[in-house]
């Protein structure tokens, strides 16, 4: 996941979570695996410290066919 994480070419949709703590702050990000697939990740940033909470693999043709 760091790898990916420091592709920033490969970084699809960023979205901003409501976050618990005052001083943190939570995203949920999409990261382009390949042409089927996708990387999703929940992150926190606290203070100077990245924070990888959960992540998955979604297939892409699968989820544009949700979206519409």
């Amino acid at each position: 996941m760091r790898e990916h994480l420091r592709k920033t070419e490969r970084l699809l949709y960023v979205e901003e979570r409501p976050a618990r703590k005052k001083d943190e702050k939570k995203y949920k990000i999409w990261i382009k695996l390949s042409n089927k697939y996708s990387l999703v990740l929940i992150i926190v940033i606290l203070k100077k410290a990245l924070y990888i909470i959960t992540g998955w693999n979604t297939d892409r043709q699968w989820q544009k066919k949700i979206q519409k």
